[in-house]
């Protein structure tokens, strides 16, 4: 078959799928968007966590690309369907699905702590937990991006779900080529009927590898509650901090998807049934303050399992002169909520900062402050001129009207943050190894570390330990757990 005919084909059955939906009781935001006049969507159902890298990265990796590159910071997944019951190319993969509330969303979803694991009842089948490892995804995000695009650069929707043993070994035979299948099952797809099976509900959209986006890509980002929206914001910012250059910023700034970050619990399994797992809600028993403008709490959670730790706020970024610079919010404090969950582990399920509304501050040289904030539900970016008593919008230039609790409170956390360069004259880059290998410039001399299971840094080659200053040690332990942080690897002022 010719190409052009294939193409017409393609365009037919994708046209007359859609159609068959706009007659159909199914809800449009499940395939289109008004705002964007977007009609086809795929939806990536990810953790928190996951969401913030993806929105740093600016890709969705498949399982393996991300595990290579300690890009999974919670893999919701359950232990028998990632290693048991689904073949090994598909985790080669990304993966999307052409709805929301699915069958896995509905195990996956909530915050499922460990002392009220008999109350759970969605992880039952026949009076038993359905899985010894039980998928667990505690603050689900969705992105949505359009499908037709995503064909277009070279993605798939396949027949049926790829979860599971019936998967043939060859992917192609999997790929629905014509979109003749999905034509024909579209409503059984977008059905919530019990009676529609559910790899047919969890047809998939996938592209090979990872699926590269600009921030114009994204259509939605779906959260549950005001509360995870303010917890999202939060991590992005922090995240935004680690950049130095204007054209870093650029390409990753709130402000230019801010508006597409939706609160929409009609998309997620929430709180109508009394089974429903934890999320992140506002308190209404507190009274808003300068300190807590959204006062929070997880909901449908034993006290027990719910760890808060507080700490003044620190990151670290490069600067131009190719040093790592430590930035201290001495005033700001870094709440993260920790739940031990279902399975015994450590989930990380919300991160504020108190003052709430405050969401990062970087100090330019001696001149000005600058301020991210989420101030009554709206994203700001603020300056103040050291010295100056008012504070200017950076996009309209406007003055700011805070009262004047808030001004006060305000000023005493930017004038708390302190700079400090770290590893002067030593470089860390990303380079090819196992996982947990660092490689650096220390003392003029280029080397390879790891950290052994005694916790001492060990130089590959001559398997000597390597005596780094406890604040050395405090930053390797970092960019060991993040991605590591990227500077220029030209050695050259080292005679390497």
């Amino acid at each position: 078959m010719e190409e052009s005919d294939l193409q017409k084909m393609l365009k037919s059955n994708y046209d007359q799928a859609f159609k068959k939906l706009e007659k159909s009781d199914v809800d449009q935001k499940w395939y289109k968007d008004e705002s964007s006049n977007t009609t086809g969507l795929i939806w990536h159902f990810t953790d928190i966590n996951n969401m913030a890298n993806i929105l740093y990265t600016l890709k969705i990796e498949s399982k393996n690309n991300a595990e290579q590159q300690k890009l999974v910071i919670n893999d919701n997944a359950a232990e028998s369907v990632n290693i048991g019951s689904t073949k090994p190319w598909v985790h080669d993969y990304a993966r999307f699905y052409l709805r929301p509330k699915t069958p896995t969303q509905y195990r996956n979803e909530g915050i499922y702590g460990k002392s009220d694991i008999e109350e759970y009842r969605r992880l039952y089948s026949r009076g038993e937990l359905w899985n010894d490892h039980p998928a667990h995804l505690p603050v689900p995000v969705f992105i949505c991006f359009g499908l037709k695009k995503f064909l277009q650069h070279g993605g798939h929707i396949t027949k049926y779900s790829l979860a599971g043993k019936r998967i043939s070994d060859k992917p192609q035979e999997e790929f629905d080529s014509e979109l003749s299948h999905f034509c024909k099952n579209v409503l059984d797809i977008y059905s919530d009927k019990l009676d529609v099976e559910s790899r047919v509900k969890q047809t998939e959209a996938i592209i090979k590898n990872d699926y590269v986006f600009s921030l114009d890509d994204i259509v939605k980002i779906y959260v549950r509650t005001p509360i995870e929206k303010l917890a999202l914001l939060t991590m992005l910012s922090e995240h935004d901090a680690q950049y130095s250059t204007r054209e870093q910023h650029k390409n990753r700034a709130i402000d230019r998807y801010i508006n597409k970050i939706t609160v929409e619990p009609s998309i997620f399994f929430s709180g109508n049934d009394d089974d429903y797992a934890g999320r992140l809600v506002t308190d209404i028993q507190k009274h808003p303050t300068i300190e807590e403008m959204y006062p929070k709490r997880v909901e449908n959670l034993d006290k027990k399992d719910i760890t808060e730790k507080i700490s003044p706020l620190v990151y670290y970024r490069t600067i131009p002169e190719k040093q790592i610079e430590e930035i201290k919010i001495e005033r700001l404090e870094r709440r993260t909520i920790i739940v031990n969950d279902v399975n015994s582990e450590e989930k990380l399920v919300g991160v504020f900062h108190r003052p709430d509304w405050i969401l990062i501050i970087n100090k330019w040289k001696d001149i000005r402050y600058y301020t991210d904030l989420y101030y009554h539900d709206q994203y700001l970016k603020v300056f103040r001129n050291i010295g100056d008593n008012a504070w200017y919008r950076v996009d309209t230039k406007e003055e700011m009207t805070f009262t004047s609790d808030e001004e006060r409170l305000l000023r005493r956390v930017e004038e708390s943050i302190s700079k400090k360069t770290i590893l002067e004259n030593k470089r860390i880059w990303k380079g090819e190894g196992e996982k947990g290998d660092c490689n650096l410039c220390y003392n003029g001399k280029k080397i390879k570390v790891h950290k052994d299971k005694n916790g001492d840094w060990i130089n590959i080659n001559t398997k000597e330990k390597v005596p780094f200053n406890e604040e050395e040690q405090d930053f390797l332990e970092l960019v060991e757990k993040e991605e590591p942080i990227k500077i220029d690897s030209d050695l050259s002022d080292y005679g390497l």
